[in-house]
């Protein structure tokens, strides 16, 4: 389907930092050398890709234009999905090597997805998709900024973001559905849930 769709081959930002956790794992186990450097090139990689004309570190998830029901997702603009990856990816090299640098992308991807992606409001603590979404709560991206905010923490003294994270799981907690699972997303004007089956 790529030529019909002129979508060109290319290394998807969403996997780098899951192969980079993948070999870092395996590292861990088994103390094969080889697995650590598969790791180390492709962080360096991973910290080559993040998007220029910012701050701090952050991502995009697709190398190409992504147009869904729910998204519209473009290579120029960072995601949670492409940050919160790559932050977990350095944290667990900040582990196992005691690299600081390592740590200290992941503190820059950090304050990313405080200061462009955290809302405050009726709700409660949640985070953005994207800078660009307006008027809708994806639960999971809040799920998976709650992962990466905890996992740093562990590293770190700053006490402002136990207020986030307690904040952040606050929220989540207040909107599982009687079957155990989260609706995908609450398009807060009308407050409307969308509920997603996944195949």
């Amino acid at each position: 389907f790529r030529p019909t769709f002129r979508i060109d081959k290319n290394i998807s930002n969403k996997s780098i930092p899951l192969f980079i956790q993948a070999y870092l794992n395996i590292f861990k186990l088994t103390g094969l050398e080889k697995f650590k450097q598969e790791a180390l090139c492709l962080l360096e990689y991973l910290e080559d890709k993040s998007l220029e004309g910012h701050t701090d570190y952050c991502w995009s998830s697709y190398y190409y234009e992504f147009i869904g029901v729910k998204h519209a997702l473009k290579p120029s603009v960072p995601d949670i999905v492409g940050t919160t990856s790559a932050i977990n990816a350095f944290l667990l090299a900040y582990e196992l090597t005691n690299e600081e640098k390592y740590m200290e992308i992941a503190g820059s991807a950090i304050h990313y997805l405080i200061s462009e992606l955290l809302e405050v409001d009726t709700y409660g603590y949640h985070f953005k998709y994207t800078p660009n979404e307006q008027e809708k709560i994806v639960f999971n991206v809040s799920a998976l900024a709650l992962s990466g905010l905890s996992k740093f923490l562990i590293h770190t003294n700053k006490i402002e973001l136990v207020k986030i994270i307690n904040g952040t799981t606050a929220f989540l907690i207040k909107y599982p559905m009687n079957n155990g699972a989260w609706p995908y997303s609450l398009y807060k004007e009308k407050n409307i849930f969308y509920k997603q089956i996944d195949f």
